[in-house]
């Protein structure tokens, strides 16, 4: 498995994407006092995190915009970061100064099965795992029980059988009396009042 570390020495501690509003004159909100930067990732790596409240947290799909807004939120908080990203894809993640690690992953949406293979492999060297997408969220919960000394930073089953599935949380909208859109199920054939099978005849010539 490929790792790269992106921890920076440069006094400048600048992400290529805001050495252009500097170069301008612009001010840059996302800037941050360097020192005190890696200052938190120099007392995780002693030992001290803890009791400066640094914690290794592991990102998935940090090709992602999510996973990218992610690893810049949870930096600026000063926490020890480790991004996951496809392999043979590219990542402006890879170049952000909150980063102290890019590692190749699979594709959770490619393939499944090797996805979790490496969530078995990784996340157990970290406090806390964030799955990304929605199929990296589908791969971490089927690990709960392996995975039960990482905090997972994500829904409960039962939570995700809502936030994972229009179906469910449409159904369970209209059984607790919520308007909802003309809806047809084409799973149990159920039509909206007032509306005809006609509905279908567009997507059935599209087919």
């Amino acid at each position: 498995m490929r790792r790269l570390s992106t921890r920076r020495t440069s006094p400048h501690c600048v992400e290529n994407s805001t050495t252009k509003s500097l170069q301008e004159g612009q001010p840059d909100e996302n800037l941050t006092d360097c020192a005190a930067l890696h200052s938190g990732r120099d007392a995780a790596d002693n030992g001290e995190g803890r009791e400066r409240g640094v914690t290794s947290i592991l990102i998935t799909d940090g090709h992602e915009l999510a996973g990218l807004g992610a690893a810049r939120s949870l930096g600026r908080a000063g926490h020890r970061l480790t991004v996951a990203v496809p392999q043979g894809l590219s990542a402006p993640v890879a170049r952000s100064r909150y980063v102290a690690e890019v590692v190749d992953s699979p594709s959770p949406w490619a393939d499944q099965a090797a996805f979790r293979r490496f969530l078995l492999a990784e996340a157990r060297k970290y406090e806390v795992l964030l799955p990304v997408s929605e199929a990296a969220i589908a791969a971490t919960a089927t690990l709960r029980a392996e995975l039960a000394l990482v905090r997972l930073l994500m829904p409960s089953d039962d939570s995700l059988r809502y936030t994972l599935s229009k179906y469910h949380a449409t159904k369970l909208a209209q059984s607790v009396g919520l308007a909802t859109p003309p809806t047809v199920f084409l799973s149990d054939g159920s039509w909206p009042a007032g509306h005809s099978s006609d509905v279908l005849a567009p997507l059935v010539e599209l087919l």
